[in-house]
């Protein structure tokens, strides 16, 4: 959509609801939230509406994605008997990594070293 409103296009479909939208840093992709309460999970979609999939999907919710400045990695809130915890994965599914962290709302920091996010106070 241009800054104006016009020119609105929707890449998301399917049912429940979408939220939470962030572009990939070469702006080919969409990752957002998916799904139904209470089990939403991690999709990526392409630019132009095509090639939508999850790419976290389990059991549990996940969702508030986030990308690497590289564009390889998401980092996600994924609920767990723990709580809220958060967790990376590679755009394709694999690799997908617990961080000894506890919070919402990550965001790496633009050169990639440092994580930004709401701490839940447990991590």
């Amino acid at each position: 959509m241009r800054p104006d409103g016009g020119g609105r296009v929707q890449l998301t479909t399917g049912p429940g609801v979408h939220w939470g939208p962030a572009w990939s840093p070469d702006g080919s992709w969409l990752a957002y939230t998916g799904g139904f309460t209470p089990s939403f999970q991690v999709w990526l979609v392409r630019a132009d509406g095509s090639g939508a999939h999850a790419v976290v999907s389990d059991t549990s919710s996940s969702l508030q994605p986030s990308w690497s400045p590289d564009g390889k990695r998401l980092v996600f809130a994924s609920r767990t008997s723990e709580g809220w915890r958060l967790e990376t994965v590679a755009i394709d599914g694999g690799g997908r990594v617990r961080l000894p962290l506890s919070g919402l709302s990550p965001a790496f920091s633009p050169d990639g070293r440092l994580l930004a996010y709401t701490s839940s106070g447990i991590g």
